[in-house]
């Protein structure tokens, strides 16, 4: 009986009941979930035949779509916080930078290894990931917050003493961990204003108050390029964050997409107190310059209901 696989309690039952039972159970020598079934009831098994077979899940891969233009800036190897859709966080690791763009939505599938010890994340979740590159020598370094993204360009607010304040068009690099890595526009020692950026209105009115005064100080020679432009699109709310809100959309014809899921940076003004999760929204992205896109607008669908 052990030669044909039966363990030490199933020959004990058989010795207490005196007879060879029709049904025996096979245990699996792991635990997880079942990606293929091999067999039915009936069907003849063979020697080697695969019956089942079983994804552990003490380890996970999550894939993630980065923009193309912050692939660069990752290798494999690199530390990954993953949050998971109950707030906890587990960490993990870049196993691999698949060399394929996807056409449309201009991003890199990256495949992330995550310890899944505690089961905090299974098939089919999403996940919201912050990636760590390994550190550089020589980074000059602000608060994220203290970066005004127009759209177009992105400014910061340097104190130049006496109560006076100077716009500053940046380039930034890597974020990671609430700080931003600036590749031109600062130098080290320069105090920047990290909120309340004189409490304007928006954005908008930032952009028209910096041109109008002409008193931008760009990082470069070249003139200030137009505004970018903004498409529209029908969707449900399926979460939100402080800085993402996540939305089920219906196709985008002029940026050639097709129904899917996927998250947008928050509008500057937060989202409105009448949009929840369930919400079916009418919305407006726009393109930013690492690639990502944000919401420049939201408002109720006209004959939308939230979901409880």
């Amino acid at each position: 009986m052990r030669l044909v696989g039966m363990s030490d309690a199933q020959i004990a039952r058989v010795e207490s009941i005196g007879k060879v039972e029709p049904r025996i159970t096979i245990v699996a020598p792991i635990a997880g979930a079942i990606a293929e079934l091999g067999v039915r009831e009936g069907s003849a098994v063979t020697t080697g035949s695969p019956i089942v077979r079983i994804n552990g899940l003490s380890t996970v891969w999550i894939n993630a779509e980065l923009p193309e233009a912050l692939a660069a800036q990752l290798k494999s190897g690199d530390r990954v916080e993953a949050k998971a859709p109950d707030g906890s966080v587990v960490m993990g690791t870049v196993g691999a930078l698949l060399p394929e763009v996807n056409a449309q939505t201009r991003t890199l599938k990256v495949r992330v290894e995550v310890d899944n010890a505690q089961r905090k994340l299974l098939p089919g979740m999403f996940a919201t990931l912050n990636f760590k590159p390994s550190a550089r020598d020589n980074m000059l370094l602000i608060p994220s917050e203290a970066v005004i993204a127009t759209g177009t360009r992105n400014i910061v607010m340097v104190a130049e003493g006496g109560g006076r304040f100077t716009p500053v068009q940046i380039e930034p690099g890597v974020e990671s961990g609430g700080q931003t890595e600036i590749k031109k526009g600062l130098k080290a020692g320069q105090r920047v204003v990290l909120s309340g950026q004189f409490l304007l209105d928006s954005e908008a009115s930032l952009t028209r108050t910096l041109v109008n005064r002409g008193d931008v100080a760009p990082a470069d020679a070249a003139p200030p390029a137009k505004e970018a432009p903004r498409f529209q699109g029908t969707g449900k709310v399926d979460s939100i964050d402080k800085d993402e809100v996540t939305l089920s959309h219906g196709p985008i014809p002029a940026l050639k997409w097709n129904a899917m899921t996927m998250g947008f940076q928050a509008p500057a003004k937060g989202v409105p107190k009448d949009i929840v999760v369930g919400s079916t929204v009418d919305f407006e992205i726009q393109p930013m310059d690492d690639g990502q896109y944000r919401i420049v607008s939201i408002r109720p669908h006209p004959t939308s209901k939230a979901t409880p």
